[in-house]
């Protein structure tokens, strides 16, 4: 198992460069941005992998053209699902677009934190109206939040939200997720809808008008790279986030490593 050539990332490094909306300060560290955790060190076996990066990479350059996009990446773990998010966020980041990049549980969190007793005013819509003024954001491991039961409807409400903003003002959203958007019987009906269940009709709604048909990309049945033996596959080293990740909106502290 081979990662992507270097001939190939050189195409897909000159599509970025030759995109009228990048701006001209773009340089490339080598072959490819983003070092352990970039696209050319992505390994794509499997065909439901090389779909996978091809979406991925055409989602972030259509974020540096303008282009609203939604993009979901579903699947098992170790599918390569958080590399792929992670490449695009680091490209992004290394060409001068300036995003958000959260896991889902951290961004959980997040939210939480604004109705605590030292919380600011206003703290939430100010930072929703971050998210949502910033070209692009993605929300990684949606699903794994741990919620309460009674609390499902106020996390589908600050996704509400979340998709909503991104139809309103041409926000490019990427989430993955382990939550199949369908479970299909053998027979071809569908007996349940585990992605929809959990971020509510509403959202699930705009979701896919914000995606389409192309826009859910399947990677279950790929093996977990972290269960693969010694000799077949290494899981990505990870690298120290670089000086530009750190541009969101101020440095991240030590106690909030996923503030944007």
């Amino acid at each position: 198992m081979e990662p992507i050539t270097a001939a190939a990332q050189r195409v897909m490094a000159q599509a970025l460069i030759t995109t009228p909306s990048t701006p001209k300060d773009w340089s490339l560290p080598g072959d490819w941005p983003g070092g352990a955790e970039g696209f050319g060190s992505f390994e794509a076996p499997t065909a439901s992998q090389k779909r996978a990066i091809a979406a991925v990479w055409s989602w972030t350059v259509g974020v540096t053209a303008g282009e609203r996009r939604g993009l979901v990446l579903w699947g098992g773990f170790g599918a390569g699902k958080t590399h792929l998010a992670r490449a695009a966020d680091r490209t992004l980041l290394a060409s001068g677009w300036v995003g958000n990049f959260y896991d889902s549980p951290a961004w959980v969190k997040r939210i939480q934190s604004f109705y605590g007793v030292k919380a600011e005013p206003d703290a939430q819509d100010r930072s929703f109206s971050d998210w949502l003024g910033r070209p692009y954001f993605i929300l990684d491991d949606l699903g794994t939040e741990h919620v309460r039961a009674e609390s499902l409807g106020w996390l589908q409400e600050c996704l509400f939200l979340l998709v909503n903003g991104a139809e309103r003002t041409g926000l490019s959203l990427l989430i993955t997720t382990n939550l199949p958007p369908a479970v299909v019987a053998p027979d071809g009906a569908v007996t349940s809808r585990p992605l929809a269940d959990r971020v509510g009709g509403k959202v699930w709604s705009r979701l896919a008008g914000l995606c389409g048909a192309d826009g859910f990309v399947d990677l279950s049945g790929v093996t977990d790279y972290r269960l693969r033996g010694p000799n077949t596959c290494t899981a990505p080293t990870r690298t120290p986030a670089s000086p530009v990740e750190n541009l969101r909106s101020g440095t991240p502290s030590a106690s909030d490593p996923q503030a944007p």
